[in-house]
């Protein structure tokens, strides 16, 4: 089975002192963040909207998500603008991360079950991998939205699209 022996590319990111891996194909651009708009009454981990090319585009702060605390926001903030779907739509979100390293290929077939994490739900786990003998851990982007109240964040920004974003 020729399928399981070809490899994907993952893209690693850091968040605090761990590495976690985001698919590449999910990936739509690294970028500083910048032009974000807070939400009122959102979770503490969705820390705003931001325009990406003509479009609303929520950001998650895996940061707090993952360790419960944002550091500061600076001019050298990275947020990775990733697509997932959710139901029969994509959809598109920011995700605040440290650093991003780099682009690993790795073989499918090196892709290890989850073992049941204390501080990361399961279902957030697509599995885990080796580079250069670091174990990383490779995010399920779509579940990793859908435990993270996605839905809230979209009805506050169905209400929205008719303002204009600010410091974009």
């Amino acid at each position: 089975m020729q399928e399981h022996s070809e490899h994907i590319q993952i893209l690693n990111v850091s968040v605090g002192q761990d590495i976690f891996g985001i698919h590449i194909t999910r990936v739509q651009e690294i970028r500083v963040l910048t032009g974000l708009r807070k939400l009122p009454d959102s979770p503490a981990q969705w820390i705003g909207i931001i325009d990406f090319r003509d479009q609303m585009v929520p950001v998650l702060d895996l940061r707090i998500l993952f360790h419960g605390k944002q550091p500061p926001l600076t001019d050298k903030t990275v947020v990775v603008v990733v697509n997932a779907p959710q139901g029969e739509r994509d959809f598109l979100v920011g995700l605040v991360v440290d650093s991003v390293s780099d682009v690993a290929s790795i073989k499918q077939q090196s892709i290890r079950p989850a073992p049941v994490l204390e501080q990361l739900p399961q279902q957030m786990v697509a599995g885990l991998y080796k580079v250069d003998d670091q174990l990383m851990v490779l995010l399920d982007v779509p579940a990793l939205l859908r435990i993270s109240n996605v839905s809230d964040v979209r009805s506050t920004l169905a209400s929205l699209t008719d303002e204009p974003l600010c410091g974009s």
